[in-house]
């Protein structure tokens, strides 16, 4: 009990912060794991396409889960080890039902939650030209127009090819893009780590530290602008609907409509 409280004192200390870290880490050690785990099968997979549509798929996949697993499980495992190992079942409920509200899935999704999409989808795209924009008036000023247009001219890297794909590749790659990533990362992201973050920090600093460890998972500069103003939104959609189920469809939107461009399901003449 002396060290439990001992511990206790020192997260009290540390805001939050070490939830950042911890998410940080999880996600790294679910593509570490996951790569381990490729390189010890690979004596069995020697007739596999690394490259193709269907491993990439699978990797994907394995990456999500294993990082959801990480995250999200061992914090809660460690917290309800005793709830899970003998405790009345009415406990576990309860146990339950607090860390579906903690990452905002304690409830289904409303036809409200995709007005509310729709509505954010719309706000996102006007707050991120408007960013745009004024990066592009400072870096004309400074003389950097290239270096803006480089900048914003970047493909984000998506780990598909985007051209000679079958139909089964294309519905495999749907599901890669659209369903999975935006289910998983707004479950990790704006559930747990802005759920954790908001009960000790103002609604500002949660956001925007959530935002910047989003954005820089993302690996580049112009992705990361893109993700820290969506992610900005999502949290403020998350804490005035007290659900992830917005987010979720916002992100299934952005990531439904960059597929359809990517591979000419769509074309508005802009790639």
């Amino acid at each position: 009990m002396q060290n439990s409280d001992f511990f206790k004192k020192i997260f009290k200390r540390t805001y939050g912060v070490e939830w950042i870290i911890w998410t940080a880490a999880g996600f790294f050690a679910s593509i570490f794991i996951a790569t381990g785990l490729i390189k010890l099968l690979s004596p069995l997979l020697s007739g596999v396409d690394f490259e193709g549509t269907l491993f990439n798929s699978v990797f994907s996949a394995l990456v999500y889960m294993l990082m959801l697993a990480i995250v999200l499980g061992v914090p809660y495992y460690v917290r309800h080890r005793r709830t899970l190992l003998g405790m009345p079942i009415e406990t576990k409920k309860h146990k339950k039902r607090e860390f579906l509200k903690l990452i905002g899935l304690d409830r289904k999704p409303r036809f409200k939650d995709l007005i509310y999409a729709v509505a954010a989808f719309f706000m996102y795209y006007g707050v991120l030209f408007a960013i745009l924009i004024g990066i592009g008036l400072i870096a004309s000023f400074l003389g950097q127009e290239q270096t803006f247009e480089a900048m914003v001219g970047q493909q984000q890297e998506i780990g598909f090819a985007r051209s000679g794909n079958a139909w089964w590749e294309v519905a495999l790659i749907f599901v890669s893009l659209v369903i999975i990533p935006p289910v998983c990362e707004e479950i990790v992201m704006r559930g747990f780590l802005f759920g954790k973050l908001s009960k000790k920090m103002k609604f500002v600093v949660a956001a925007v530290l959530t935002s910047l460890l989003f954005a820089l998972a993302h690996g580049q500069l112009n992705v990361g602008i893109d993700t820290f103003v969506l992610s900005m939104i999502l949290c403020f959609a998350r804490i005035n609907t007290g659900s992830i189920w917005t987010g979720i469809f916002v992100h299934m939107l952005k990531n439904g409509l960059a597929f359809a461009l990517l591979f000419g399901i769509i074309d508005i003449g802009i790639i």
